[in-house]
């Protein structure tokens, strides 16, 4: 009787279908899980940080752009604050040595950030870039310090 059941058509449906369901299970779950693990966007719709999505997306569009078609070399722009002074931290993104100018002017409630890149080796290639926005109305942009150090720019303005 036992090695009837064994043998029947029933059972070996069955085992078939179970293996096939725990290869399909595998497949399209376990692998699936750990390629949504290595991407950058959550999965959930509570994991959703609009902010962290939108600087992926400028850091992206930044590292496919050359920096010969006008794109710039500046990275995304933060503020943190204590309580006398607002930083604005602005990284670059690379050292471009002395054919790379940039320029920080705070001016009428506005941080203008201009750069331009020279490149003579392989012919005569010249780009600009700028970028202003503005400051909070409770700062006060005259007394503003401007740092460059060698891979960021802060902007040090003191509140009123």
């Amino acid at each position: 009787m036992k090695s009837k059941f064994f043998n029947s058509k029933i059972f070996i449906a069955v085992i078939f279908f179970c293996l096939g369901f725990l290869v399909n299970h595998g497949f399209n779950k376990l692998l699936f899980t750990q390629r949504v693990t290595h991407e950058r966007f959550p999965v959930d719709i509570d994991d959703f940080d609009h902010e962290k999505i939108m600087e992926t997306m400028l850091r992206e569009a930044q590292s496919k752009t050359s920096r010969f078609h006008g794109a710039s070399t500046l990275g995304m722009i933060s503020k943190n604050e204590d309580e006398q002074n607002v930083f604005y931290e602005i990284p670059l993104n690379e050292d471009l040595g002395d054919n790379h100018k940039i320029n920080v002017e705070i001016k009428n409630g506005l941080i203008n950030i201009s750069e331009k890149f020279k490149d003579n080796t392989n012919g005569n290639i010249e780009t600009s870039s700028e970028r202003v926005f503005s400051i909070e109305s409770n700062l006060d942009g005259n007394k503003a310090e401007i740092t460059h150090n060698k891979n960021k720019i802060i902007v040090r303005i003191p509140k009123r």
